[in-house]
């Protein structure tokens, strides 16, 4: 489903003036999260009005590798929570029953955004229209639409272009903020692509359309709409890295000049991490886990062997050449950007920004400044009250990330 054709623009054109329901569903590498948003135009931030997060079993038997059916049952799961729980909810606080606009976001491994260029020269000067860009647009998607995507991390191939995203115009090598029959000889179109398995976009479209078969769906990459809200809430800066922690993968994306230029993964990410640390110290998997949500991350492990102890710096040490690799194959030969900002679950950011911070240095000789998305957004679009009450309720960061993309129309305002 493209979301840049201007036919296809769908619930995204309506009267901006107008207070929105949103149905938000963001499928991660080992969970899922469904929610519905009140979006009034006039706040600066949405009303969330219910959310509920589910999870694969976290056991060491369910390792998600390249088998999509646990995190698709997790998704079947939340989706009855959402027809029942949600509706009812919705029903008592606002008296709506109806379910609409819903909006999906994909993560790693489901999900891999690529972004390509195209051109146009001429020795004369020729217009730039509507109609010319489309053309191009077309010949990009048709060109990214006979490539096929091979994880060779996973061993599976992501066949099907499920969103685009036109991330910039150059017209003389300069920005061009709007296409008006402006004159040039050369002009280049930056777009992003992004592919998932046929099999799980099918089987996404079929679980929604059972349960929910009145509401309107779009579908985006999770990594594209985290680009977009880091940009509206930082647009005085262009260059920077996005890492995005989910319970199985770790997803990096290299944003130069305003506009995502690669994207990459490791399957390896918070519950990935406890398995292997649970296996070392022979301890549940829950209690491994909780000892990346301490304060003093792992301080409790001091209490184990030596040995012990140095077998979990082991396992740290793989993840952080893993995330090192990463961060040196940028898709350019520029330096790596000094901003990361890290989107995690809020009780493991202060683990994972100690592991990026560590593995960019390894990675550069030289020091980087991490910012966690979740303080940037309660910092930008919240008062005080709803901070303490979002914090009462034990917020997801992805929720108010996806709320934000969603309340901001973020997608309307790149395409208009």
């Amino acid at each position: 489903m493209a979301w840049y054709t201007h036919s296809d623009m769908g619930f995204l054109s309506r009267d901006s003036s107008a207070v929105r329901y949103g149905t938000l569903i963001d499928i991660g590498s080992a969970s899922v999260l469904v929610a519905i948003i009140r979006s009034d135009p006039n706040q600066l931030s949405p009303e969330i009005i219910w959310s509920k997060r589910e999870y694969i079993s976290l056991r060491s038997n369910n390792k998600v590798d390249n088998n999509p059916k646990l995190v698709l049952t997790c998704l079947v799961n939340a989706l009855m929570l959402l027809d029942s729980e949600g509706r009812k909810t919705l029903r008592e606080k606002k008296n709506i029953n109806k379910l609409t606009n819903i909006q999906v976001t994909l993560s790693a491994p489901w999900s891999n955004t690529g972004t390509k260029t195209i051109s146009y020269t001429h020795e004369d000067n020729f217009r730039i229209s509507e109609n010319l860009i489309d053309e191009m647009l077309r010949t990009s998607k048709m060109s990214a639409s006979n490539e096929s995507l091979i994880d060779e991390k996973l061993n599976v191939e992501l066949d099907t272009i499920y969103a685009e995203s036109l991330q910039g115009l150059y017209a003389n090598g300069y920005p061009l903020r709007k296409p008006n029959n402006q004159s040039a000889q050369s002009l280049d179109i930056i777009a992003s692509y992004a592919w998932t398995q046929a099999y799980i976009k099918n089987t996404i479209d079929e679980s929604i359309l059972k349960v929910i078969p009145e509401a309107e769906t779009m579908m985006f990459p999770f990594i594209l709409v985290y680009h977009y809200v880091i940009n509206h809430l930082l647009p005085e800066f262009s260059d920077y890295y996005l890492v995005n922690i989910t319970f199985e993968a770790t997803e990096i994306a290299v944003v130069r000049d305003g506009i995502l230029k690669h994207t990459a993964f490791c399957p390896a990410g918070a519950y990935t991490l406890a398995r292997e640390i649970s296996g070392v110290l022979g301890v549940p998997l829950d209690e491994a886990y909780s000892y990346l949500k301490e304060d003093a991350p792992l301080a409790d492990i001091k209490l184990y062997s030596k040995s012990k102890i140095e077998e979990v710096d082991k396992i740290l040490t793989t993840y952080r050449q893993a995330l090192s690799e990463l961060f040196k194959n940028t898709g350019d030969d520029l330096a790596i950007p000094k901003r990361i900002y890290l989107h995690d679950n809020i009780n493991t950011e202060k683990f994972f920004a100690g592991q990026i911070e560590q593995a960019a240095k390894m990675t550069t000789r030289s020091s980087h400044a991490i910012y966690q998305v979740t303080d940037l957004i309660i910092d930008k679009s919240y008062d005080d009250i709803q901070e303490q009450t979002l914090k009462k309720g034990n917020f997801d960061t992805t929720l108010l990330l996806s709320a934000q993309f969603f309340h901001t129309k973020l997608y309307q305002e790149r395409f208009d």
